[in-house]
């Protein structure tokens, strides 16, 4: 994290010495040295620094609001050091430990944040602004121990923050596609009700693409930032609690009707429910489905005016307390496409056909997932045509979902100047691997809702 990056002047930083190194310089007569045509009014931080300056700055935000929480700090770099609450004694994790799960899982499950962050914030931002820049990656090891220290309490969340690729003990992505460590971390963190967001500073690829299972499984958020930044993103991740772990959908369809791209076997008539597992939720969690009527042969629906829907979710909220419930509602039928057009809700079009085009998108089927949100577009202009208050709306959507038709057009024109045609799903899934904008674009898109898309 050695790089620097370029801020106002006035923008505060408690860069440890640096008042007195300034006063050092000035009073050697060597203030003010600038290369020519270099912006004035402006200094450079180190990446690390604006990483310590938002871990700061939210660890007096949650001492303030919610002074009861525990919030713990994990390094890694050619090892990985468990600083806890800044008041324990640091543990640190290195040689072949790094590359046994065993041993990770029982040091993780094992070890307790002690105090709250009332009690020790002060000593936390101290050990902080301590920390100094060196060796290697080992981010998969660090982000096991996190899921399994922050899984002794449901509901908690973990913000892995990164800038280089993992290349050290388990989950070492150096020269490789893909491997099964970080779908394991998304496994234990959804057990155990956990939250894993993570914020790659921008500059070096870091295979996002391996990196995304683990937050689009967990329900957490993945972004390429500007270190300057870094402080609001942290602020927009922990400031979206999670109201539920181990939530599951169960959706029932009228035997009339028939999921459409979402389960095998769509056709045959004991296929008309769907179970979605949708893991840590929060307020703004949103799941869609689509759905299309039978062919006449298999039932008739000449009489049918209404379709009745059902769905169920089952859940665990952060008391642990388990809860079940039931909602039901009925649709009427039309023959009348206009009539249904007219009286269709654009946000939830908008928001499938989002989810949709990345699930394709994800898979390697760039084709499909332009061709998604392409008719979906087509729709919903032709609907806010009659209707101007829904213009904007539709108008943000497009601009939103753009960025993935974007990235998409990219991906097809770099693979026909790579290899003079069209690679196969798996090679296209390979090929992001150095591409961290296109995977953050497609894992943004597939965990999308109206609220981001529309607004």
């Amino acid at each position: 994290m050695c790089v620097t990056s370029e801020v106002d002047d006035d923008t505060a930083f408690k860069r440890p010495g640096a008042q007195a190194r300034d006063a050092n310089v000035r009073a050697h007569g060597e203030g003010d040295q600038r290369l020519p045509r270099e912006r004035r009014g402006v200094k450079y931080v180190s990446r690390l620094e604006c990483v310590q300056a938002a871990i700061e700055k939210q660890i007096l935000e949650i001492t303030k609001v919610n002074p009861k929480y525990k919030v713990g700090l994990i390094t890694f770099s050619n090892e990985v050091t468990i600083i806890g609450d800044g008041t324990q004694d640091p543990l640190v994790v290195t040689g072949d430990k790094l590359f046994n799960w065993a041993d990770l899982k029982e040091l993780g499950e094992s070890y307790e944040i002690k105090k709250n962050v009332k009690d020790a914030g002060k000593d936390l931002i101290s050990r902080v602004w301590g920390l100094e820049e060196s060796g290697c990656t080992a981010l998969g090891p660090a982000m096991l121990l996190s899921i399994l220290i922050a899984g002794s309490r449901p509901a908690s969340k973990v913000i892995l923050c990164t800038d280089g690729l993992a290349n050290l003990g388990l989950g070492s992505l150096d020269g490789s596609n893909f491997t099964p460590f970080y779908t394991e971390c998304a496994e234990s963190a959804r057990v155990k009700g956990v939250t894993v967001s993570i914020l790659s500073l921008q500059g070096d690829d870091c295979n996002l693409e391996n990196l995304s299972i683990v937050t689009e499984q967990t329900g957490g958020e993945i972004e390429r930032v500007v270190p300057r930044d870094l402080a609001n993103n942290f602020k927009s991740i922990l400031t979206t609690p999670i109201i539920a772990t181990g939530c599951m959908a169960i959706i029932f369809l009228h035997k009339a009707l028939m999921f459409r791209n979402e389960i095998e076997d769509e056709i045959q008539t004991n296929k008309n429910l769907l179970v979605r597992d949708l893991g840590n939720i929060t307020a703004d969690t949103e799941c869609t489905f689509s759905y299309g009527f039978r062919p006449k042969t298999q039932v008739d629906i000449s009489d049918l005016h209404e379709v009745p829907f059902q769905v169920q979710l089952i859940y665990t909220k952060p008391d642990g307390v388990k809860y079940w419930r039931t909602a039901t509602s009925s649709i009427k039928t039309t023959d009348d496409r206009a009539e249904a057009e007219e009286n269709a809700d654009l946000r939830v079009i908008g928001t499938h056909a989002a989810q949709k085009a990345a699930k394709y998108a994800k898979e390697g089927q760039y084709e499909k997932a332009q061709l998604e949100t392409r008719a979906a577009k087509r729709l919903m202009e032709r609907k806010a045509q009659t209707h101007s208050e829904e213009l904007d709306g539709v108008s943000r959507w497009a601009s939103n979902v753009g960025e993935l038709d974007r990235e998409m057009r990219n991906e097809r024109m770099r693979e026909k100047s790579e290899v003079g045609g069209v690679r196969s799903d798996r090679d296209r899934r390979d090929a992001r691997k150095d591409h961290d904008i296109t995977s953050v674009a497609i894992s943004k898109t597939k965990q999308s809702n109206a609220k981001k898309l529309f607004m």
